[in-house]
C-alpha cells in the first residue's frame, strides 16, 4: 500500500512560468533516499533549469538522515519561476513505488526524472522536451560520471541501450513483429517520461525489473517509442551508497557475498 505523502502545499490555481502557451507543462521529479551528502547539489540543478512552465517535486523515500530537511528549507528559500514542492513518503517504498507515486502526481505531460546524488545541467529539462513528438513516450541522453567529490572521470557515456535482460521472449510478449532491433530501454538516471506511462498496472509487492524495463515495456504496449538525444545532460555520481552506480571495487566485492551468488545461481 503506498501512504500519502507530507508535502508543501500546492496552489489553487494551475500555474504557468515564463514559457507561454505555446510550451506545455514539464514535470520536473528529484528522488532521494538517505543522500544529505548529495542532494542540495541535486536540488540546485533542478531549480537551475532553463525551461518553462516547471513543476519541480523534490521527494525523499523516508530517509532516516537529513536528506528532507534539506529539500525543506530549499523549497522554502526558492525564489524562482518555477513551481516547487517538497515531499516525504511515510514508510520506505523503494524505488519503483516511489517513481510510481511521484509520477502519477506530476502534472506535466512530461516527466524528467533525477537522482539525488546526481547533477542535471541547466538544459536538460529544455532539451530532452525537445526530443518528444506524438510518437514518443521516453527519452535518455548521454551523462558525464563523477566521483563523490565531483570530479570528472569520464564524459559522453551512453548507459541506456538494449539490456540482454530485454530478450526475444520480452519482444514477443510485447506484441512487438518484424525488425524489432529499435527496442531499447533508457537509462533511468537521464530519463523523462510521458507521465501516461506511470499508470503501468504492476503489482507493488513483485519487482521482476528495473523501474526502466517496467515503463519502456509499457511506452512500447502503448504504441509509443524509445529516443535517445547524443548530449550529455546529468553528471552522474559514481559513490559506494549509490543504488545502482557503484565503483566497479565495490560492485565486485558485492558479487562475491554468498546471498549475491545465491540470487544470481
Amino acid at each position: 500500500m503506498i501512504e500519502a505523502a507530507v508535502a508543501m502545499p500546492a496552489p489553487d490555481q494551475p500555474f504557468q512560468g515564463e514559457g507561454g502557451p505555446e510550451r506545455s507543462l514539464a514535470t520536473f521529479v528529484l528522488l532521494a533516499y538517505n543522500q544529505e551528502k548529495y542532494v542540495r547539489e541535486a536540488v540546485e540543478g533542478a531549480f537551475a533549469q532553463t525551461y518553462s512552465p516547471l513543476e519541480i517535486i523534490l521527494s525523499d523515500d523516508c530517509s532516516p538522515d537529513g536528506t528532507f530537511a534539506i529539500m525543506q528549507e530549499m523549497a522554502a528559500a526558492y525564489r524562482g519561476p518555477h513551481h516547487v514542492r517538497a515531499a516525504q513518503t511515510r514508510h520506505n517504498l523503494g524505488l519503483i513505488q516511489h517513481l510510481l507515486l511521484r509520477g502519477r502526481e506530476a502534472q506535466g505531460d512530461i516527466v524528467v526524472v533525477a537522482a539525488g546524488d546526481d547533477i542535471s545541467k541547466p538544459n536538460r529539462v529544455a532539451v530532452l522536451a525537445e526530443a518528444f513528438t506524438p510518437e514518443v513516450g521516453a527519452v535518455y541522453s548521454l551523462n558525464d560520471l563523477i566521483d563523490q567529490h565531483g570530479g570528472l572521470i569520464r564524459e559522453g557515456i551512453e548507459g541506456g541501450g538494449r539490456p540482454k535482460s530485454f530478450n526475444d521472449q520480452i519482444v514477443k510478449a510485447m506484441c512487438l513483429s518484424g525488425d524489432n532491433r529499435h527496442v531499447k530501454v533508457t537509462q533511468g538516471s537521464t530519463a523523462a517520461y510521458r507521465s501516461q506511462l506511470f499508470q503501468v498496472p504492476i503489482d507493488g509487492n513483485r519487482k521482476p525489473y528495473s523501474e526502466e524495463m517496467i515503463l519502456c515495456y509499457y511506452c512500447y504496449i502503448l504504441g509509443l517509442r524509445v529516443e535517445f538525444t547524443a548530449e550529455s545532460l546529468i553528471y552522474y555520481r559514481e559513490h559506494l551508497g549509490a543504488l545502482s552506480n557503484l565503483p566497479d571495487s565495490q560492485r565486485l566485492a558485492l558479487a562475491r557475498r554468498p546471498e549475491a551468488v545465491a540470487r544470481f545461481a
